[in-house]
């Protein structure tokens, strides 16, 4: 069998059973030999990190509802009129002169990257970084999100494609006598040179102004993992994509941390794939973390939301949030970033349907994913526990049921969820938990 490369995982099409078993034994493999050590953790002592990016701010002023987020370690709204939050988001129109088109297809500050000065965008950027994240102590998330179009050519497809006809139509207008695959050639050129540019050189901006923060792009990386209606879907990361994620190098040798998504659709009614998007999408964020020059893994922060993505007001089941969330933190994620947008507060019932007090235990337990951190710290807990009390080989079986016994009566202890651990799914999921920590 050929070795496997220090910061890499091969991907293969296999059966789906024995595609999990190469990756966790993968994952073995690259994880006792090849891994950097992991970046301390932005708060205190937590291994994963809860943040809240969603603008629970509107429920005070439309509704005088107070919401505690003290179940997250940190918090902020993407509302622009907030300034000096721990969770920054740069949306297109607040850092610097972000060149796009916007929906009727008009150029907004040049339209291309290679159509606008750079210059000028660095100098606004600089004053937009000083108006929202004023300390220059800052220790928390800046997400710059950007997503008009991508830095690679290939990647610019559907509704992203006026990025590549209108690089085209420059270089058309420049040079006479030159083949359509010549003009094609040169606007591809010039496009990422110029997008690479805006892109690397925001970063830099950002980590020197602001070098203990965590910046990087949102949706960065993507694994284009999306074929979930594919008759033998398994979630795997096209090879290509894997191709083109390695070719960004520079994007994620300039970041301080990556911030991938995990927006799963309601209409996949099978929750294995969504296991499937999520696991692979976290996995190749992972695997890219520990490729860069610097000395440790880059932390990645995974993007979700409380609802899905196809109908946002309906929550997260228990098992999809342990299927996101909860594998994100097994597979080593350094947190969770939930994210939301005004639809949340757009009317009273629906602010309330996840924040209601009464309700509160069974909230905690099926819909809000803040859940999830006290679930992963309480297996993390059992598990310290459990290897305590396992010196001997032969017991290691006993050991791990000991383990999942000690979990279920902590978990009812601490968060009185009323919580059925007896259905094959359930316990499938939290044994798979535990058996993740067991290993590190």
């Amino acid at each position: 069998m050929p070795g496997v490369p220090c910061g890499a995982l091969q991907h293969h099409t296999v059966p789906v059973a024995c595609a999990i078993i190469c990756s966790w034994l993968l994952i073995l493999v690259h994880s006792a030999f090849c891994q950097k050590p992991a970046k301390l953790p932005l708060v205190g002592r937590k291994p994963f990190l809860a943040a809240w990016n969603a603008p629970l701010d509107m429920c005070k002023l439309k509704y005088n509802i107070n919401v505690s987020l003290d179940l997250f370690q940190i918090s902020g709204s993407p509302r622009a009129v907030h300034t000096g939050q721990n969770v920054t988001i740069f949306y297109a129109n607040r850092l610097g002169y972000y060149p796009f088109y916007n929906e009727q297809g008009v150029p907004i500050n040049g339209g291309l990257p290679q159509n606008s000065s750079l210059e000028a965008h660095l100098h606004k950027a600089r004053k937009d970084i000083a108006h929202f994240i004023p300390s220059e102590d800052f220790r928390g998330l800046a997400v710059i999100d950007w997503e008009f179009w991508r830095p690679q050519w290939d990647r610019n497809w559907n509704k992203k494609y006026i990025y590549r006809q209108r690089s085209s139509e420059l270089i058309a207008q420049a040079y006479l006598n030159v083949t359509d695959k010549q003009v094609e050639e040169l606007a591809r050129l010039r496009f990422e040179k110029s997008a690479k540019e805006f892109m690397q050189g925001t970063l830099k901006l950002g980590t020197q102004t602001r070098p203990h923060g965590l910046w990087g792009f949102y949706l960065y990386p993507d694994c284009h993992n999306y074929n979930v209606h594919a008759h033998d879907y398994n979630g795997t990361c096209p090879q290509q994509e894997i191709k083109r994620n390695d070719q960004l190098f520079w994007l994620w040798n300039s970041s301080t941390a990556l911030f991938p998504a995990l927006a799963i659709r309601k209409g996949h009614m099978d929750s294995i794939h969504n296991l499937h998007f999520s696991q692979n999408r976290v996995l190749e964020s992972l695997r890219l973390a520990s490729l860069t020059s610097l000395p440790y893994e880059l932390p990645t922060y995974v993007y979700t939301r409380l609802g899905y993505r196809d109908e946002a007001m309906a929550f997260l089941t228990q098992e999809d949030l342990i299927h996101t969330i909860g594998e994100s933190a097994a597979l080593g994620a350094a947190g969770f970033v939930i994210w939301g947008d005004l639809n949340l507060t757009s009317s009273r019932v629906r602010f309330l349907t996840p924040f209601d007090i009464p309700e509160i235990s069974q909230n905690i337990c099926s819909q809000v994913p803040s859940s999830t951190t006290t679930l992963v710290s309480l297996v993390k807990t059992a598990v310290l526990i459990g290897k305590k009390k396992k010196k001997k080989k032969k017991k290691k079986k006993k050991g791990r049921q000991g383990i999942f016994k000690l979990f279920k009566k902590t978990l009812l202890l601490e968060t009185h969820c009323p919580v059925e651990f007896s259905s094959k799914s359930n316990q499938t999921q939290l044994k798979h938990l535990i058996k993740v920590f067991m290993m590190t």
